[in-house]
């Protein structure tokens, strides 16, 4: 969808919130859904104490890839959640799993897979997904998967040899969401070798370990009644509590500005630690999940600022091109989405990069693992054109 086409459809009332920053997201529009949504800060993020600041000052920051990867040596499971508005989040998943695998993980787990329906452990609708490599753009995958991160992801696991299952609420029981997510999750866990571990990549709350109520009625979040329906301690890891928020409704927490102001600008995710090793969890340690990132801010001109981080296991470039160089027969004034994928992957995968480019006169820049892809570049007006090329 393209972006004059996603504004009418909102204004009209025509998309949900949730449907229209996906929408947004798959034609590179982040900007946009930064300032669309945010997640309200709880757990005294939202406001400075200045004794907890004052705490902050025997704490330093470190590399999160390698401290979580060194934690999770200890665990068999791993629950990292994203924001579903921000890619970055899901790149950073992906950037572990090299390392995760070298640790003995060989499962990923995605709450937003579409899961086959009654199926107690993973299995998915998309049941050739693992085969493949790849999410399609079909309903068959799940509506997340058709974002290129979230697909990248994706590619990545399967690439290293990760197996990928889903542990969404499918109606396997009659447990609630949560709950029913655990249940799946552990059933699954019970069918492959116990020295395999797992990940299991999700959104916001779900990696609330503790026993915080999630609504009215009682109920809690996913690794809480994991923890208590297994017996097993999940690694917990949280990306939306210190990073930048420039959304009107919520701004970002004065501890991530405090940060800000006393270490500059990180380059790429980090963790809080002390002397000890041990991670900052909150105000008076209030956090009820075991790691908290802190994200650098991002930039958002011709490339998303992530992909700097190269922390991927292929061997990557930095490619830059011009629509109308590439493809002469582009005409100029005309709004197109740029789509690139991998030479072999049919037309209905989901995209390595999306964008909608609106001068095709101007590069296009990204990063990306080195190979044979094809462009195709969508009008406005329903026609297309296709482009291979060798990076």
């Amino acid at each position: 969808m393209f972006y004059g086409e996603l504004q009418a459809k909102l204004t009209s009332n025509e998309l949900r919130e949730s449907q229209s920053y996906h929408a947004l997201l798959q034609i590179g529009r982040y900007e946009e859904v930064k300032q669309l949504y945010e997640q309200e800060l709880e757990w005294g993020l939202d406001s400075a104490d200045q004794t907890e600041i004052d705490r902050l000052t025997t704490y330093r920051l470190t590399d999160a890839q390698e401290y979580i990867l060194d934690r999770s040596e200890e665990h068999r499971l791993l629950i990292i959640t994203e924001a579903h508005t921000k890619p970055e989040h899901r790149a950073f998943t992906r950037c572990l799993l090299e390392g995760l695998y070298e640790r003995g993980y060989r499962h990923l787990g995605l709450e937003n897979i579409l899961a086959l329906p009654g199926d107690a452990g993973g299995k998915m609708v998309d049941s050739l997904m693992n085969g493949r490599g790849y999410p399609t753009l079909t309903a068959m995958s799940g509506i997340f998967p058709s974002e290129p991160e979230y697909a990248n992801l994706i590619r990545e696991a399967a690439d290293l040899g990760f197996r990928i299952f889903s542990y969404e609420r499918n109606n396997s029981s009659e447990s609630e969401r949560d709950k029913q997510q655990a249940e799946r999750i552990i059933h699954y866990m019970s069918e492959i070798p116990a020295a395999e571990k797992v990940i299991c990549h999700g959104g916001w709350y779900h990696s609330i370990e503790t026993d915080i109520p999630k609504d009215e009625e009682g109920n809690h979040w996913m690794a809480y009644e994991y923890k208590q329906l297994s017996g097993d301690d999940p690694l917990t890891v949280y990306q939306d509590a210190l990073n930048e928020k420039v959304a009107p409704m919520q701004g970002p927490s004065p501890y991530y500005d405090v940060l800000r102001k006393r270490f500059g600008a990180a380059d790429k995710p980090s963790i809080l630690i002390d002397e000890r090793g041990e991670p900052w969890r909150g105000p008076g340690d209030s956090l009820p999940i075991n790691i908290i990132t802190v994200q650098p801010p991002l930039t958002y001109s011709r490339m998303a600022s992530w992909n700097s981080w190269s922390c991927w296991s292929c061997e990557t470039t930095d490619i830059s091109f011009v629509p109308i160089e590439v493809n002469p027969k582009l005409n100029k004034g005309t709004h197109y989405i740029v789509e690139v994928r991998r030479a072999y992957e049919s037309d209905l995968a989901t995209p390595v990069f999306s964008r909608e480019v609106s001068d095709i006169e101007e590069a296009v820049q990204l990063v990306s693992c080195k190979g044979a892809y094809t462009i195709k570049f969508r009008s406005a007006e329903g026609d297309s054109q296709s482009t291979s090329i060798d990076w």
